[in-house]
């Protein structure tokens, strides 16, 4: 009989369990994260397949509880079923039988169920003659056993087992009988060594790659994290602080157990206390190593994330017009049709095109409020990707367009841009500092990734998101920003998967930073469309306005500085009286 999950909770509040601040043995009833964890199974959970999950949580927020009560409920609903706790130390995989497992077993067993039990596995029995079992084991050993099948499995703190292969080794213990399941559960342990492949899983899983629903279960959700008031009298203190009482509601007793859990259980070490006690999944995991970006940056990028308002591709027709046609797979991913007069800029990381090999793609930003409007990635090579450029950018009011070019492939896609499509405005290389003083464009088409330049898109970028004036809406865009590393000296990597999304925003990024013209309306907008001079309203006072931010007065600059050159070429070359300025 497959596990019934509508009653498990029920099930569970037979069971005893020890109150963790009384000591106490009282009914195990669930606490909101662990509701949490059932309301994200019935969301995600897929008819006809295995039950895979894996809880990422703080310490002491009752995942490994949870899940070894799954497993009782498995047996007891399973004749032939054989569940395994398994642990990287002995000492975690005994702890959770003896304490967890055992206790369940002895409930069950007072209500009549044939139970029998040692220090290392447990047997229910059922009436038909069948039985099943329930044990403990340590990941070394459950590798090294060939031919091993178990019908659930959970892998307690699996982020300290040696090694992918050894994630691998382990989930293949179970078949796909979509009765059995699968829990991993664990903190963090830093995103290289042996935390790493569990850092992998839990990013294939949020991508939806491996099959796993990710649940995140962070220390702030439980109601039993708070101290006395009193320990935090001059709360929130600090950035970090204030972060927490604004993005989670943090309140004052919650802030004086934080500062008290750091001080006893980490030694004062913030960076073990986020390991530990994450806030957010990507904080546990940046708690180690070098992060490009911090906890409070990629939650500012984060909040802004949403869903497309619409997915298609674009189509260029014969005269030139660009089409946005809607198709429920098309590459483009929409978060903002172009509004009218709205200035547009886009970047575009270029590839070979190759099946397997990396991802071209494109960002477009609005620069006039700084959000994300849409996205592109795929495998196609530098030809396509200047059609889809060229469409894009057209659809997009002629969005100014910057291509990366390190590599070549990028050359070949402005090329196409500049000599079949004709377009009008691509990106102009303006040199890689930004510490120089009204600093002119070059006449040199695109980006040209330095290591000075590279840190710039970074610079720039981490800066708005603080400023509050990037809106990151795509989710995918986050993820690659969330598994960027810092190496040294000042250079960033995305330590696993495509960079590609992540690369072409900062382009995009970077372009609006040098080139957009601000608008001043309603106290915001509109400055190009009026003659110069012409008083401007800002909040009701009159503002006299560079004549150079007009149309006219652009134009007329451009033109001016056109003539100049043209008669400083002239100069070098005889000609009659009055015609230096012929064939213009």
């Amino acid at each position: 009989m497959a596990l019934d999950l509508s009653r498990f909770e029920s099930f569970c509040s037979r069971l005893p369990i020890r109150d963790r601040d009384t000591g106490r043995t009282v009914p195990f009833r669930f606490a909101p994260s662990q509701q949490r964890i059932m309301a994200s199974i019935r969301e995600h959970q897929r008819p006809n397949m295995p039950l895979q999950v894996i809880l990422y949580k703080s310490r002491r927020t009752g995942g490994s509880t949870w899940a070894v009560a799954l497993l009782t409920a498995h047996n007891m609903a399973k004749p032939g079923g054989k569940s395994i706790i398994v642990a990287q130390l002995d000492k975690t995989a005994k702890e959770l039988y003896e304490e967890r497992a055992q206790p369940f077993a002895d409930a069950m067993k007072r209500r009549g169920v044939d139970i029998k039990s040692d220090k290392t596995q447990i047997r229910y029995n059922f009436t038909s003659g069948h039985y099943s079992t329930l044990g403990r084991a340590t990941a070394k050993t459950v590798i090294g056993g060939r031919g091993l099948t178990a019908s659930a499995l959970l892998l307690s703190e699996a982020s300290n087992y040696p090694g992918e292969e050894s994630f691998v080794s382990l989930v293949n213990t179970v078949s796909k009988d979509p009765d059995n399941i699968i829990v991993i559960e664990t903190t963090p342990n830093g995103i290289e060594g042996p935390g790493q492949a569990f850092y992998n899983y839990w990013h294939d899983a949020v991508d939806g790659v491996n099959g796993f629903i990710p649940i995140f279960m962070p220390w702030h959700e439980d109601p039993g994290f708070i101290a006395p008031e009193s320990y935090a009298r001059d709360s929130p203190k600090g950035e970090y602080e204030r972060w927490l009482a604004r993005e989670f509601h943090c309140t004052r007793a919650q802030i004086a157990w934080y500062r008290l859990t750091m001080a006893k259980a980490c030694a004062g070490n913030h960076d073990l206390m986020k390991q530990e006690f994450p806030s957010t999944p990507e904080e546990g995991f940046i708690s180690s190593g070098r992060p490009a970006f911090d906890s409070i940056e990629l939650s500012a990028a984060k909040k802004d994330n949403a869903k497309p308002i619409a997915r298609g591709t674009i189509i260029t027709t014969d005269s030139g017009i660009p089409i946005f046609e809607e198709r429920h797979e098309g590459e483009i991913r929409v978060w903002e049709l172009p509004i009218e007069r709205g200035q547009y800029y886009i970047g575009a990381d270029a590839a070979k095109g190759v099946g397997t090999g990396d991802f071209a793609a494109i960002v477009g930003w609005n620069g006039d409020t700084g959000r994300m409007a849409f996205r592109f990635a795929e495998r196609i090579p530098p030809e396509t990707l200047a059609y889809f450029l060229n469409g894009l950018g057209r659809f997009y009011n002629n969005a100014m367009i910057n291509i990366e070019f390190t590599g070549g492939w990028g050359a070949t896609a402005a090329q196409e841009l500049r000599d079949r499509y004709y377009y009008p405005q691509q990106y102009l290389w303006r040199g890689s500092r930004d510490d120089k003083v009204h600093a002119k464009a070059s006449t040199a088409l695109g980006w040209e990734t330095t290591q000075r330049s590279r840190r710039m898109l970074f610079d720039r970028f981490r800066l708005a998101l603080r400023r509050g004036e990037a809106h990151v809406t795509d989710q995918q865009f986050l993820a690659q920003m969330s598994r960027a590393q810092m190496e040294m000296p000042w250079n960033w990597q995305v330590i696993k998967g495509h960079d590609d999304i992540f690369m072409a925003g900062l382009l995009g990024w970077i372009a609006v930073e040098q080139y957009h013209t601000p608008r001043q309306s309603k106290g915001r907008a509109e400055t190009l469309d009026r003659a110069a001079g012409e008083p401007t309203m800002i909040n009701g006072t009159p503002v006299s306005l560079d004549p150079f931010m007009s149309d006219l007065g652009m134009l007329l600059d451009h033109g001016d500085r056109h003539l100049k050159a043209l008669e400083r070429i002239n100069k070098g070359t005889k000609k009659p009286a009055g015609a230096s300025l012929e064939g213009v």
